[in-house]
């Protein structure tokens, strides 16, 4: 019996060093945790009071008030798991929260890069389109300009040779 009873006390102990270690983990929250930890403790040292110096004629009330007090803190244990269960989860949540919030930066990140990249790409693009633009200006200034030199001279080679009637009835090219 005295094994039992040395068993008892120690996994009280350990009851308390884990209620304490989800005190410390559980910051506000863990306040419970502290008030078990603490009857845990009691428990243990109860136990072990009660197992070294027994009273005569109430050794059944003892272990009876022993019993009780193992039923309440093993119930306030699982009390103690379930609110460790919905810590590991909001702080599961809160995680996942966070790691959203970054994507979503990013996205927003690259989104403006794109869109700088692509208001350059069309400035490229419209001053490319302004010297294609000058380009076909310069081309037909100067197409122009050498059709006319071109009937020109055909005007002044037949007035040289004499030949009948106009090559171009309709005129030189004029722009």
């Amino acid at each position: 019996m005295q094994d039992d009873f040395d068993q008892i006390a120690f996994q009280c102990d350990l009851l308390a060093l884990n209620a304490s270690l989800e005190a410390a983990r559980g910051g506000d929250a863990g306040k419970k945790f502290a008030q078990q930890a603490e009857s845990f403790r009691m428990l243990s040292r109860d136990i072990v009071a009660g197992n070294q110096a027994p009273q005569r004629g109430q050794p059944g009330n003892r272990l009876r008030d022993i019993e009780t007090r193992l039923e309440n803190l093993l119930r306030q244990q699982e009390k103690i798991s379930a609110l460790a269960v919905e810590i590991n989860d909001n702080s599961r949540s809160a995680t996942d929260a966070l790691q959203f919030e970054d994507v979503v930066a990013q996205v927003v990140v690259y989104s403006k890069k794109n869109a700088d990249s692509l208001r350059t790409l069309a400035s490229r693009i419209d001053l490319g389109r302004q010297a294609i633009a000058a380009g076909i200006t310069a081309n037909q200034d100067d197409i122009g300009s050498l059709t006319e030199s071109f009937w020109r001279q055909v005007e002044a080679l037949r007035a040289e040779s004499d030949l009948p009637g106009e090559l171009n009835p309709a005129g030189p090219c004029r722009q």
